[in-house]
């Protein structure tokens, strides 16, 4: 299972998730995410061992990431506990962290805002997150509501039509919540691929390769594979330097290889997609297996495809997933 750091455990943690999510709940923005991120690459992800596939996507993220002007998603891999700040860049997140903020003021935990989660007061902190997650229900039901009440014009009819039309600042807005949500969704995504092809989440591998680790070239040369924008990073940079100047050719290949890291060996590719997206979050764990199940059908994964007709069948494929045995 992936470890992820204590701040980040703890917000995670005190998310409500319902026994029964045969209807997904609206309010739980980490679930709904996972499960639209599943489902959009559900027909991608079994032709990601593919050459073209692998070469062509990665073409497009990285147009994305210049379109958008996105440079330093990859700092997520590096320090993962700034994923959440990232996600509040949304505006209409900071604008549910000034509700939040009011409350705390109005509500007499105040002081709950300039501490961290380790050192308050674990009763205090408990208290007033029940009151957040009440005001989370009620925001996220007027948040859906001005969702709807807007035009929905195709993307690429927005971005040319449509945001041109608005004012420096509402452009400044929504170009921040579209650069955050993107960070957001390569880094979710490639710590799937991670997760999938080497058992081990990305910021693992990027933390091992900028370490002592005896095995911090292999880990380094594991996660460029997985995400080749890993190559900005100066630290890497640095190494590749290094290794051109003492001729070390072992090195090299290994680093230069752009290669899928996935193979054709994964059996079910989609459902263990979507298992690497719950374990990276830092939520399979917390779930039982007929929730996992509903989350499937949500998904759109086929469940005789995927071997899995029922929870105790989920079940043997979710053991496969965690001893990291899912290869044919």
């Amino acid at each position: 299972m992936i470890n992820l750091p204590s701040s980040l455990q703890a917000i995670i943690a005190e998310l409500p998730i319902p026994n029964d999510l045969r209807v997904l709940p609206s309010n739980h923005l980490l679930l709904q995410f996972i499960v639209n991120m599943a489902s959009e690459y559900r027909a991608l992800v079994p032709d990601l061992d593919k050459p073209n596939t692998w070469i062509s996507m990665k073409a497009r993220f990285a147009e994305r990431c210049k379109a958008l002007k996105i440079s330093d998603y990859i700092s997520l891999y590096e320090h993962p506990d700034k994923f959440i700040p990232l996600a509040l860049k949304v505006s209409f997140l900071a604008d549910f962290m000034e509700v939040i903020t009011q409350a705390a003021i109005e509500r007499g935990y105040e002081d709950l805002l300039s501490q961290s989660i380790e050192n308050a007061n674990p009763e205090r902190v408990k208290a007033f997150t029940k009151i957040v997650l009440e005001l989370a229900m009620t925001w996220t039901v007027e948040v859906d509501k001005a969702i709807d009440d807007i035009d929905t014009a195709s993307t690429e009819e927005y971005w040319k039509n449509v945001h041109p039309t608005l004012s420096i600042e509402e452009q400044r807005k929504v170009e921040t919540d579209a650069q955050a949500f993107a960070c957001v969704c390569l880094f979710g995504f490639h710590n799937a691929v991670s997760i999938m092809a080497y058992g081990e989440s990305l910021p693992s591998l990027v933390q091992r390769a900028l370490s002592d680790d005896p095995e911090a070239d292999i880990a380094m040369c594991k996660a460029v594979r997985v995400d080749n924008a890993l190559r900005q990073h100066p630290k890497f940079m640095e190494r590749y330097i290094r290794a051109t100047n003492e001729s070390d050719s072992s090195f090299i290949k290994r680093y230069n290889l752009i290669s899928s890291p996935l193979t054709n060996n994964i059996r079910f590719p989609g459902l263990y997609f979507l298992l690497s997206l719950l374990d990276g979050f830092g939520i399979l764990e917390r779930l039982s297996n007929p929730q996992i199940l509903d989350l499937c059908d949500h998904a759109q994964l086929d469940r005789w495809e995927n071997r899995i007709v029922d929870a105790g069948n989920l079940a043997k494929r979710r053991a496969a997933f965690i001893e990291h045995k899912f290869f044919k």
